[in-house]
């Protein structure tokens, strides 16, 4: 049987692979381009996120010590993202408050994410991930009662095999244990 093996290091978009899901498509060429200058410049991408409509690309070195290309590289990745529909990727300089949150639309997806059921839907994930998050809190409440009662059950056997002990020893004759009393002057030679 043949294994299948992919080498990452030969693919050629790998910050599209591994980041492509946190950005809309509309923004994947400013993502590649971006990707494939840092990396004639030794650098990769660790990171991509969303800002104030605005694409942000951080890469394996802090700001401050990245050479001045670079700098520059990310700088008109997010300058072209802020006049980048994020959807489509059509020009356009309209950034819309959706949910609270900015987007960098064109009229068209700007009409298209107005729609009933678009906003339906954005209710719906929110609540999803109301929801999701609520699990994952009930989760964690309930490993933490686990852990409890596994610390309870443990000391509960503890105490059990101590005072079974202890009845044995009294049935069969409690023997006092015998003390030595060290004072000041006491010698170890004695």
């Amino acid at each position: 049987m043949e294994k299948n093996t992919v080498n990452y290091n030969n693919l050629k978009y790998l910050a599209l692979i591994r980041f492509g899901h946190r950005i809309g498509c509309g923004w994947y060429a400013i993502l590649v381009k971006a990707e494939i200058e840092l990396r004639d410049l030794g650098y990769s991408i660790e990171g991509v996120s969303k800002t104030d409509g605005a694409l942000i690309i951080t890469t394996n070195i802090e700001m401050e010590e990245l050479s001045s290309k670079a700098q520059n590289i990310l700088y008109e990745a997010e300058l072209a993202s802020e006049m980048t529909c994020e959807k489509c990727g059509n020009y356009s300089v309209t950034q819309t408050s959706i949910d609270n949150e900015l987007h960098t639309l064109c009229e068209g997806c700007q009409e298209d994410v107005g729609s009933l059921e678009n906003v339906e839907k954005r209710l719906l994930k929110q609540k999803i991930h109301e929801l999701e998050r609520q699990i994952l809190q009930k989760n964690q409440d309930i490993q933490i009662q686990e852990n409890k009662t596994a610390h309870y059950q443990m000391g509960l056997k503890h105490y059990r095999e101590r005072s079974e002990r202890l009845l044995k020893e009294l049935k069969t004759g409690y023997k006092k244990p015998k003390f030595k009393v060290v004072t000041p002057d006491y010698k170890i030679n004695n």
